[in-house]
This record gives C-alpha cells, structure tokens and sequence, in this order.
C-alpha cells in the first residue's frame, strides 16, 4: 500500500510540475517574441506594456580613470509579487547608442525600458562627444567605466551581461569588450549597423563606392554620416587657422554641406594634413585615397585604428551578435560583413550575423509587401533568440 501512494505522489507532483518545467523551457522563445515589437517604437503597444510595470528608472554618475564625468541611466526591472519590489540577480545589458543621441532620447527611453521589463538591468551612459558628433578613443574607457559599474550593481547577475550597441555605439562596444579589464567578464556584444574598420569606413564615405559580392558599387552616405567624419578630420589638423578654413568651407553651418567649395580654396590652406583633408572631402578618385590618409596627423590615424572593431577581433572572448540592413545609408553593409568574416577567419566560435531589408539604419522604415514583411520579422526573431540566450 505504501508503494501505490509513493507511486501515486510521484504521478500528481510529475502531472503539477510538468507545465512548469514546460513554462521554464519556452521562457527563452518567448522573451524574444515579446521583444520583437519592442523594436518598432512607433507601432501599437505590445504584451509586454500591457502585463509588466514599468521599470525604475535612475540617474547615475561614474568617473574615468582620468576624470571624466559619466551621467547615465538606470533601468531596474520589477517583479511582479511582491509589487514593486526588484528582482536579484537578473543579466545586465550596457546599451550605447550612435551619434547625436542623448540618454533621454524617446526612441532610447523605450528600448531600455522594453529590455527591463524583459527582466533585464540596463545601464544606458552618455558621452558628451558623441553628443556633439564627435568620434574619439576615450570612449573606450567611458565604456569600460560603466560596465564596471554596471557589473557592480547587486541586482545584476555578472556571468549574464554584455553590450548592446547601435551605429557608432557598437563599434565602440567591441573596441571596449576586448579591452584586457573586462574582456573575460563580458558574456556577448550585440552591434546593430556599426562599422569594423575606421579606415574602411572613411574610404567608403569619401568616395561613395563599395565593395559588395566582389563588385565596386556607388553608395551615397547620408548627411549625418558626412558630417561626423568631416568633424573628425577636420578636428585632427594641428593648424589652428587650416581648421577654422576647413570649418568655413566643409561645415559652415555644422553640418556637410551638399555643394563642394571651388579647387583654388585649397591653394589657402598652409599644411599638408589640411590640404589632405580638404582632398578627401572633395570626393576624388577612390586610387588617391591611401596616399591621402599617409598624409593625415598620425595621431588621427592611430585613433581610427583604435576606434576600429577588426583591429581587436582576436581579442574577443564573448559571443558576438551583428544586425546590419542591406541599403543602409550612414554605415555601409560591406562593415559587418567585414567583421563577421575576420572572427570566423580567426576561429571565434560565436558569431551569428543577419542582414535585413527592414531598417532605415537602425530604426524600422522601409515599406515592403507581406510576404517580404514576414520574412524580416522571422530573421529578427530568430536573432533576437539568439540574443536572449545569453540573458535567460
């Protein structure tokens, strides 16, 4: 008799923690399903807003190494009994974005607070350079300052937390997870539209061409992307008044403009690396360029082969997750395809890469038919399963 209600409690308590166990597998599928209209900002509200509080959202402040001030946001998730109380021990995402993109930008705002809501801790920092558009190596420790920080926090779980990275933001999440500080604590990278190579990049913007499937092809850059490596040039020229010209002629109203100045307006500039600037933003023959870039300050090329994700690919020790969409207009898609080859060319084990025709860069746009719609919503869905693998 006792054997029958041994084997009878072993059937209930096997029947009760069946749909458990089955709700604890498929925890990882859904999560990705729940995140997929939490890319589109714009579209009407998801699961996720309708069943999940809204996170606590607190602003934070880290210091570099050398001084510098890092303001950031603090994303904590939480749980839903007791209300309002935090859950322990949840992954960490450190979320930096591109270009002119402030920490309480809407776009931001949502997607952090969509991951969080997700279950996850996200620190989102601001840098005041690439506020003002301006791309410079001391990113690098500003990132690795604040996965310091965010690893410190007792709410996150520190074998689960890595980067998410958008544009220029996830070049520099590369750059920052091989750094030797934190590089065997970051778990993944995720770099949505980000390039691999500086020099690449820059060869691209001022020449308007590609390569893409062994063919060189024209690719017009857009505004943004013209006006911040115009900075970035520009910037590096020692001469004071060479610069102050090139501002005049290149950036007059801080932005590229469309017209190109008159050749004579070189014959003005006293400097070799200011005449070489003024050459490469006047678009000339793609075969000038190298012989060009020799020209620039070395310090400035120094600094784009520290910015550059391919210069530290053998350094990388966690898994790395690479979005890019086919047309894009401010980093070229030949970028991650580049880097995706270099990691596997060296043996990175982990490297999952998908091209999409869904995305204006990195913000849903592009109008497509419903067959081609489900096709870039499945791609986006299987990469976010991919991703969420690492936070579950």
């Amino acid at each position: 008799m006792r054997y029958v209600r041994a084997q009878a409690a072993t059937i209930v308590l096997g029947a009760l923690a069946a749909p458990a166990l089955l709700l604890w597998m498929a925890r990882v599928p859904l999560l990705a399903l729940l995140l997929v209209p939490e890319l589109f900002p714009d579209g009407p509200a998801g699961p996720l807003r309708w069943f999940v509080p809204p996170p606590q959202r607190q602003e934070q402040a880290y210091h570099t190494p050398a001084g510098e001030l890092v303001p950031a946001d603090l994303y904590l998730p939480r749980s839903m009994l007791p209300p309002g109380r935090l859950l322990m021990h949840r992954p960490g995402v450190l979320l930096f974005v591109g270009i002119y993109t402030p920490k309480d930008d809407p776009r931001l705002v949502h997607l952090a607070g969509a991951l969080a809501r997700a279950g996850i801790v996200v620190l989102v920092p601001e840098s005041a350079a690439m506020l003002e558009g301006r791309l410079e190596p001391r990113e690098i420790e500003l990132l690795v300052t604040a996965f310091h920080a965010l690893l410190e926090r007792p709410e996150v779980d520190p074998r689960r937390a890595g980067f998410v990275g958008f544009s220029t933001g996830g070049s520099l999440a590369l750059v920052a997870a091989a750094d030797p500080r934190i590089r065997d604590r970051v778990a993944f990278v995720h770099a949505f539209g980000s390039y691999a190579d500086a020099l690449t990049f820059l060869h691209a913007a001022v020449t308007h061409t590609i390569r893409l499937d062994g063919r060189t092809l024209p690719w017009e850059p857009d505004d943004v992307t013209r006006t911040v490596l115009a900075q970035t040039l520009i910037d590096a020229v020692p001469h004071s008044a060479d610069r102050l010209a090139l501002y005049r002629l290149f950036l007059p109203d801080g932005m590229a403009v469309d017209g190109l100045p008159p050749p004579e307006a070189r014959h003005d500039l006293e400097t070799a690396a200011a005449r070489a600037v003024f050459d490469l933003l006047t678009r000339l023959p793609a075969e000038q360029v190298p012989r060009l870039l020799e020209e620039l300050p070395a310090s400035l090329r120094e600094g784009l082969r520290r910015m550059s994700p391919v210069s530290v690919a053998g350094d990388l020790r966690c898994a790395v997750l690479l979005m890019h969409d086919h047309e894009d207009r401010f980093v070229p898609v030949t970028e991650s395809r580049l880097l995706a080859a270099r990691l596997r060319e060296l043996g990175h084990r982990d490297v999952r890469y998908t091209e999409f025709s869904l995305f204006e860069h990195v913000v849903p746009g592009r109008h497509l038919g419903v067959l081609a719609l489900v096709a870039e919503f499945w791609k986006l869905y299987m990469h976010l399963l991919a991703l969420m693998r690492w936070l579950a």
